[in-house]
């Protein structure tokens, strides 16, 4: 190590560019498919965020606010260095990431300023924390990452294995929270850029009658078991709803820039935050306008010199996140309340077999938010029920895990469902 500017940092890391090096999956398939992930380097950091007693506060209303609050984390990592391609993955409620070692420090300054950021603009307690990859390793938790090309502007994560649950286990749990979790001291202070962070879309209504924010844990005992059990639930979604083109929560019809100011606040206080209340107004007003603006040149299909605006709308359905693997299958869908009913059968039989748990949440509406890396194609949208699927979803799933783990105790016992957990 050596100091710059007074701050202690690693030389490079040689896999400081491993998830970029990263070859991409051929399908979606395959992201559920443990066989294709790969390890994530010893000398990596899991990063754990996710806001506390958040069913509560999404049962307050603060639904948006917890949405916001979580995906300001990942941005806020991100633009420590951009010049390195990060794994994450959005869960509603909070994220997971994964930084190399020259990020440590940056990425721990950026975590206590998104926790410093819930708790003045929202009222949130953030939870933030980082375990060692081979800490993981070293107690034979393995920690794996995959990459799915979601378009050619964006690839997405996907994680397995049992050391991502266990690393939020220890940030969590009282008897380990103080070694792992990310707090504020003499050498370390809040410093977080949320540039990138946008939340302007109206919510967008269902086409049908729902959006369906699904989560499915395999409760097989070996790999291959869980990658035909998360095929079989694949196939049994798109016979049911339509392949991933037909059931997306996101049509080019219902995409409308808001101008209401309340839609438009969250994002002006993450982007003003420690700012005076006249740059939160100033910010908020121009949002409004380039909104405005932005409505018309999507109406009238107009490009400029800097953006091809009349292909963004496109660019932005290819890219939303509808479909994720973390230890658990994660969708969002827009369907029908008979199409519900149909996979809530299958469902509850693959349960009753002992073979999954899940979780489900239907929303008249999704919300959208948004990392802008660049207007032109690379911006990734994170699609979740407008009032808290992804989040209560993960409740009925956790209720369902309790009730299996106490009537059938000999199942097995799944390392990837130490994942079912943004249930708090």
């Amino acid at each position: 190590a050596f100091v710059l500017e007074g701050r202690p940092i690693t030389e490079h890391s040689p896999h400081r560019h491993f998830f970029r090096n990263l070859q991409p999956l051929a399908s979606f398939e395959q992201a559920a498919d443990l066989s294709f992930h790969t390890d994530l380097p010893a000398d990596w950091w899991v990063i754990v965020t996710d806001v506390v007693n958040s069913t509560n506060a999404i049962r307050q209303g603060k639904y948006k606010d917890v949405n916001t609050t979580g995906a300001s984390t990942i941005i806020a990592v991100i633009n420590t260095d951009r010049s390195i391609e990060l794994p994450y993955v959005f869960g509603g409620d909070g994220a997971n990431l994964a930084v190399p070692p020259e990020m440590e420090l940056a990425a721990r300054e950026a975590l206590l300023g998104a926790k410093e950021m819930a708790q003045s603009a929202f009222g949130l307690e953030l939870r933030t924390g980082m375990v060692r990859v081979s800490e993981l390793q070293a107690q034979s938790y393995w920690v794996k990452v995959g990459k799915y090309c979601q378009s050619e502007h964006i690839d997405l994560a996907t994680f397995s294995g049992s050391g991502w649950g266990v690393a939020e286990r220890w940030v969590k749990d009282e008897s380990t929270r103080a070694r792992y979790e990310v707090r504020a001291s003499d050498s370390l202070r809040p410093n977080a850029s949320f540039e990138g962070f946008e939340c302007r879309w109206q919510s967008v209504r269902s086409s049908q009658d729902h959006k369906l924010c699904l989560l499915v844990g395999s409760m097989a005992s070996s790999p291959s078991e869980h990658a035909a059990i998360y095929r079989k639930v694949m196939a049994k979604v798109s016979t049911i709803y339509g392949d991933a083109k037909a059931s997306h929560p996101l049509t080019l019809a219902n995409l409308e820039l808001t101008l209401n100011p309340w839609r438009l606040l969250g994002e002006s206080k993450v982007r003003t935050q420690g700012k005076s209340l006249w740059s939160l107004f100033s910010y908020l007003a121009m949002a409004i306008i380039t909104n405005r603006i932005g409505r018309w040149l999507f109406s009238h299909h107009k490009d400029t010199k800097q953006v091809q605006w009349s292909k963004y709308r496109d660019d932005m359905i290819r890219n939303a996140d509808t479909r994720k693997f973390d230890g658990i299958l994660k969708m969002v869908v827009d369907g029908t309340d008979s199409q519900f009913e149909r996979i809530q059968n299958e469902l509850e039989d693959l349960y009753h077999q002992n073979l999954i748990v899940y979780g489900t949440h239907r929303s008249k509406e999704a919300l959208i938010t948004c990392l802008i890396f660049s207007y032109n194609g690379k911006h990734a949208h994170f699609v979740d029920g407008s009032d808290g699927g992804y989040a209560l979803a993960a409740v009925e799933l956790k209720a369902r895990l309790q009730l299996a783990k106490r009537g059938k105790p000999n199942q097995g016992s799944p390392e990837s469902l130490a994942q079912g957990r943004r249930a708090s």
